[in-house]
């Protein structure tokens, strides 16, 4: 294969940094508004963590299928067009769906294809950075771009109009991510081999990977769940819904500035220790939740996701590229999503629904703290010291 020259390595980094900001202008969107739209058509909290847990579910056991023909075909833009093309087709006939169960069917289609995109995603821009010399950081950045103008644009449209205006939006995100794959030529990447490959599961017999992977159960199921129903407590400590995207804004700013930073702040420092410090914010970030009551003082407590989410995603999937062969690079990330998102986030969604319904956001955000506690030790006694595992690949992308 013919190494690609400079204008088309240059095109292609524009296109992955572009592919981050769209996708994430409907993470944004979604994450701040669809609760709120859903209890618009009068969903109650059980039936919106049922939702929650199928989306889940869904991760379990999609991204490991949808990362095992990335890595047979050894090309992830061709399966990322895919993948947004059945997002947007299966999208559209849960927001006119009549009744609650005929959503839920058509949202759990659309996850089928939407668990897919982070995984896929992330290894084909790694590739592209290992070839280019580059850091994943400086692409993973511009999601949280993507972040904060999807759910300030959407804020702005519901106070403009209302929060029944939701989906549209979210549909022409979509629709644009999917037109952007089509200007993304597929081709095989030398570093995808394609094939005949090891089963994702060889993964687990590495003792060192399976610490990291049950790390990452436990986290999820600390955490996943209550990044949805942040907008529900909020909405209820009487924080107007123009206002929500205030808050998750301030979060990824802080995560922008930690990212950007990342090398400088945390260059020497071992993954295990700078994972170990994110767990410590997290459990921080949300015992403040629980505890504080004046909306004005949660914006201070947001900026701790900088470190809880932003800084413990690219650290872990740093460390995951750095300890697995080439050959299973797509798989070990769709892994990575299906046991920690997907085990994790589904017990951490269907349960936060009801725990948010029994005691309010107060008694979910303390669990999540507590649950953060837990990680924190189980992290402290299982994760590997060192930079690398004797069969680590020696390569550093964060």
């Amino acid at each position: 294969m013919e190494e690609e020259s400079p204008a088309v390595t240059a095109r292609r980094g524009l296109q992955f940094r572009l592919f981050y900001l769209l996708a994430f202008v409907f993470i944004g969107a979604y994450g701040n508004f669809f609760p709120l739209w859903l209890r618009h058509r009068s969903w109650t909290e059980p039936d919106i963590g049922w939702l929650e847990g199928g989306h889940y579910g869904a991760l379990v056991i999609f991204p490991l299928i949808w990362g095992r023909v990335v890595d047979r075909r050894g090309d992830a833009v061709w399966v990322l067009r895919w993948i947004c093309l059945g997002s947007m087709l299966a999208f559209i006939p849960g927001i006119i769906a009549p009744s609650v169960a005929l959503m839920m069917a058509a949202f759990v289609l659309f996850y089928v294809f939407r668990v897919g995109l982070v995984p896929v995603l992330d290894a084909a821009t790694l590739v592209h950075v290992r070839g280019a010399g580059e850091q994943y950081g400086r692409y993973r950045i511009w999601g949280s771009v993507g972040f904060i103008v999807g759910g300030f644009v959407l804020g702005y449209l519901v106070s403009l109009f209302s929060i029944s205006i939701t989906p549209w939006p979210l549909v022409v995100a979509l629709g644009m991510v999917v037109l952007l794959t089509f200007w993304m030529k597929p081709r095989a990447d030398k570093q995808l081999s394609p094939g005949s490959v090891g089963s994702p599961w060889s993964l687990l017999r590495r003792p060192g990977l399976r610490a990291f992977y049950g790390i990452q159960i436990a986290s999820r199921l600390s955490l996943q769940g209550v990044y949805l129903f942040l907008p529900l407590h909020l909405k209820d400590l009487g924080v107007e819904e123009g206002w929500i995207p205030a808050y998750w804004t301030l979060g990824v700013v802080s995560e922008i500035f930690l990212i950007r930073n990342a090398e400088k702040i945390f260059g020497r420092w071992q993954p295990r220790t700078v994972i170990a410090l994110c767990f410590a914010a997290a459990a921080l970030q949300y015992a403040l939740t629980a505890w504080v009551r004046s909306p004005l003082v949660l914006l201070g407590v947001m900026t701790l996701h900088g470190m809880s989410f932003g800084i413990w995603y690219i650290t872990s999937i740093g460390w995951l590229d750095d300890h697995v062969p080439r050959e299973l690079a797509a798989s070990a990330q769709a892994l990575f999503q299906s046991l920690g998102f997907g085990v994790g986030g589904m017990i951490s969604s269907v349960s936060a629904g009801y725990i948010f319904y029994a005691w309010s956001g107060s008694g979910l955000f303390a669990a999540a703290a507590v649950g953060c506690v837990l990680t924190l030790g189980l992290h402290l006694l299982l994760f590997p010291r060192g930079e690398r595992l004797p069969e680590g690949n020696s390569r550093r992308t964060v």
